[in-house]
């Protein structure tokens, strides 16, 4: 018989094992000290919505949020973060308990609400810790400086705090294995020497001081240590110094580089060329002059590039790295003194799928190319001053293209049929153009539209239920000042419910427009000089109950309005230049509007805020009870349901009692014909 030996280490592993095993079986699965400290930990907590309610019974490595090591038991992972709204977030004050759970590696209470609790002093004393994160946990005070003794962590996110702050800065150097620091929202106003404190951490890839009051910088590091530094962002301070004097410029393995709106004046220096890393540059909302350098050409990298609203002059699009139009995808120079025109070769520029230069100077026209860019999907070229037509957006190969905005330039010819294979738009602007023709009545099968805009153009001609066909998500819709005519039926039910609905000089009349009343969600409503006669119907106050502008000037409206109108959302109403009658109507909203010009060009109408009085005896009874009546549906929700209801049936009776007749006129012509 062979005795089989087992070497020293693997008997001990075995051991091991069987210690493992017996404390899961005995022990309910985690360390008896750490599940207590856990219990504590929670007890701290204020959690109304129950997400914690798992946390009971023995094996709390089986509780939602932790996690225990397969070969030791003990507690290595703690994940609390709140991945929903405030609402269901965990409040109170942290407990210091947490100390004791000394073998934690990765704790995340992210998106938490601590009101402004101080973070314990006792966390230094997780000397295994990697992971940290307390973005958006709403602590308050000043950082321990324990932190400190976080050795082995990685990972510190403490961004986004309520009323945090830090005067200084001298525990940080001690996390020499740091790969990534967010403190962005931290009041740093007091740390003076913060490049150098930043630059003693030779592990660094991911460094973000957004927003944290820093208002000076240095020109350069003597010995920089951050030699993996990747992605630097130091937006949103106040440094109101030279960009090109700046520390930055020489870490070259920097590819992303975010600087907007902090501060920086004068021009973008030629060391920009040195970063030939650069994926993103992001220079916006700065105060940045000249041209760009040439060096712009060795940015091979180049993905993502803004600096809107600067002060940027001459041609940028020229200066475009060549070796980039393959990988440039985002492109915003809104507001940036741009001049020149868009480059004919724009076209090449195949992966960019967003691109706003509005707000510029560019001259000249549409290239043509434009349309062949298939990956574009925000587009966004208004108030600059092109010329010529729509051609290139007529190919019907943008299909990608979701916002699309063309408005205040001086753009010409009529809207192109191929419009309507632009199927993923959903917003699409040409206003205030020079466009002329009729409107395609293929603009209807863009059901993704939620925003129309082809107002202060010369469209003309007419639109027609065809035109709206299948603009079931249309929430925004301007037709106004053109010379269109509405032909919609008094029974078409639109496919749409507005919010914003502009149609001041369009022909909508002579009746008021019946499909108005659908429109129960809209906010402002524009139906100025649009050729309506007659009297408002008796669903108008109802259904326009709890719109804030209203726009019905320079009609021919009569007859009298409402002895008392409670509009409570009401900030602007015009109601000039009609045949309104009676006296002015009461109501508190409308006293707090004390406008007399959005009553005047009404001879019949009296009464404050107008100068001339009203007589007692103009109102009729039968008038006076009208207003009653109107007055009760507006307060009374089971009576308005009641009257639409009652209305609905009595348009289908005679709905049917005509079809029955026209049948029987129609049996009794043939009779007679036979």
């Amino acid at each position: 018989m062979r005795t089989l030996l087992l070497h020293p280490h693997k008997v001990t592993a075995i051991i091991l094992m069987i210690l493992v095993h017996a404390r899961a079986i005995l022990g309910g699965g985690c360390v008896s000290t750490e599940r207590e400290a856990l219990l504590s930990f929670k007890d701290s907590f204020c959690d109304p919505f129950g997400r914690l309610s798992s946390w009971h019974g023995e094996d709390c490595c089986s509780w939602k949020g932790v996690g225990c090591s397969n070969r030791t038991g003990h507690v290595v992972k703690l994940d609390l973060r709140s991945e929903d709204s405030d609402a269901i977030s965990l409040g109170g004050e942290m407990s210091s308990s947490i100390s004791s759970l000394h073998h934690l590696r990765y704790l995340d209470l992210s998106f938490n609400n601590f009101n402004s609790a101080r973070i314990p002093s006792s966390l230094g004393t997780l000397k295994k810790l990697r992971y940290l994160n307390f973005s958006d946990v709403c602590f308050g005070g000043n950082i321990p400086p324990q932190l400190g003794n976080l050795s082995r962590l990685q990972y510190l996110d403490l961004s986004n705090g309520c009323s945090q702050s830090e005067p200084d800065l001298s525990w940080l150097p001690r996390l020499s294995l740091l790969r990534s620091l967010d403190l962005s929202g931290v009041n740093l106003s007091l740390v003076g020497d913060w490049v150098h404190r930043v630059n003693m951490l030779p592990s660094l890839n991911v460094l973000s001081l957004s927003l944290c009051g820093l208002d000076n910088t240095i020109s350069t590091v003597s010995d920089s240590n951050l030699t993996h530094l990747e992605i630097l962002d130091l937006s949103c301070n106040t440094f109101n110094s030279l960009l090109q004097h700046n520390w930055f410029w020489e870490v070259t393995t920097i590819k992303e580089l975010v600087l907007s709106g902090s501060g920086l004046s004068g021009p973008i220096p030629d060391a920009l060329g040195n970063m030939s890393s650069l994926e993103a540059l992001y220079l916006d909302t700065n105060y940045i002059q000249g041209i760009m350098p040439p060096t712009l050409e060795n940015l091979c990298n180049l993905q993502r590039m803004d600096l809107h609203s600067n002060n940027i002059n001459g041609d940028i699009m020229a200066r475009l790295p060549n070796c980039s139009w393959s990988k440039l995808h985002k492109l915003d120079l809104h507001a940036a003194n741009l001049t020149g025109q868009l480059p004919v070769w724009i076209g090449n520029l195949t992966a960019l799928s967003y691109l706003d230069i509005s707000q510029n100077m560019l001259v000249g026209y549409i290239p043509l190319g434009l349309g062949n860019m298939t990956s574009l999907n925000y587009l966004d070229i208004s108030q600059n001053m092109l010329v010529g037509g729509l051609l290139p957006f007529g190919q019907g190969n943008m299909t990608n293209l979701s916002h699309l905005d063309l408005s205040q330039n001086k753009l010409v010819g009529g809207l192109p049929l191929g419009i309507r294979n632009l199927t993923s738009l959903s917003h699409l602007d040409i206003s205030r153009n020079m466009l002329v023709g009729s409107v395609p009545k293929g603009i209807g099968a863009l059901s993704n539209l939620t925003h129309l805009s082809i107002g202060l153009n010369n469209f003309s001609g007419v639109i027609s239920e065809e035109h709206f066909a299948s603009l079931v998500n249309l929430k925004y819709l301007n037709l106004s000042q053109n010379s269109l005519k509405l032909y919609l039926g008094e029974d078409w039910v639109p496919p749409f419910r507005l919010t914003e609905g502009y149609f001041g000089s369009c022909d909508m009349g002579p009746q008021f427009p019946a499909w108005i009343r659908w429109q129960t969600e809209i906010q402002t409503l524009d139906l100025s000089n649009t050729n309506i006669y007659g009297h408002l119907p008796l669903w108008f106050w109802i259904v326009f109950y709890n719109t804030s502008r209203l726009y019905l000037s320079r009609n021919k409206l009569s007859g009298d309005l409402p002895t008392k109108l409670q509009l409570p959302l009401m900030k602007e109403m015009d109601l000039s230049y009609n045949n309104f009658s009676g006296r002015i109507p009461s109501g508190q909203q409308l006293q707090t509007l004390n406008n007399q010009y959005m009553y005047i060009g009404n001879p019949g109408l009296c009464g404050p805020p107008l100068l001339n009085n009203c007589s007692t005896n103009k109102t009729g009874l039968y008038v006076h009870q009208e207003h009653e009546v109107l007055c009760a549906l507006l307060f009374k929700k089971t009576w308005r349901i009641a009257y639409f209801w009652h209305f609905d049936q009595l348009y289908d009776k005679i709905y049917v009692q005509a079809a029955l007749s026209k049948a029987a006129i129609i049996r009794k012509f043939r009779n007679e014909e036979s």
